[in-house]
């Protein structure tokens, strides 16, 4: 039985994949519709909206849910992601929009995962590259140990 040996080393061969791979992962990113980043305002505003974050003062988790999402803005405008972000809705809201948002989550206890999608979605940060979102995951929730949702598309 003859083997066939390919006339490209393994080094060679590797180094093709990584490059394949990381065209359809560029690929993909382009791909992202642009519709899903319109929902909030630009990073600067937001940061400028975090510093001035009504206290709710009932001590509730949703209460700290929105101002850890508030500061979780402020760090991201300090930031320079490589891709995409769109900050959540809650960040443009006047202080009834937050409430209602804010109390949308306290009872959606019990909905169907479709419905609790919908209440979260405020609270949102979306990412277009993976590697932002781990980036924010990993000083937000787990160095800093706030509070957010979070997702990449």
């Amino acid at each position: 039985m003859y083997v066939f040996k390919s006339p490209r080393s393994k080094k060679e061969r590797s180094r093709d994949r990584k490059r394949r791979r990381e065209e359809r992962r560029l690929q993909d990113v382009e791909e992202v519709p642009l519709k899903r980043f319109s929902c909030s305002e630009s990073v600067p505003e937001a940061s400028v909206e975090a510093d001035n974050v009504p206290g709710l003062g009932t001590g509730r988790e949703e209460d700290a849910l929105l101002r850890d999402t508030m500061e979780a803005a402020k760090w991201c405008s300090a930031q320079q992601f490589k891709g995409k972000l769109s900050l959540p809705q809650v960040i443009a809201m006047d202080q009834k929009g937050r409430l209602r948002a804010v109390e949308r989550l306290r009872i959606s206890e019990g909905l169907d995962e479709e419905e609790n999608e919908r209440v979260r979605k405020p609270f949102l940060f979306l990412f277009s590259l993976q590697e932002d979102h781990e980036s924010f995951c990993t000083e937000i929730m787990d160095t800093r140990h706030f509070q957010a949702f979070s997702a990449f598309v």
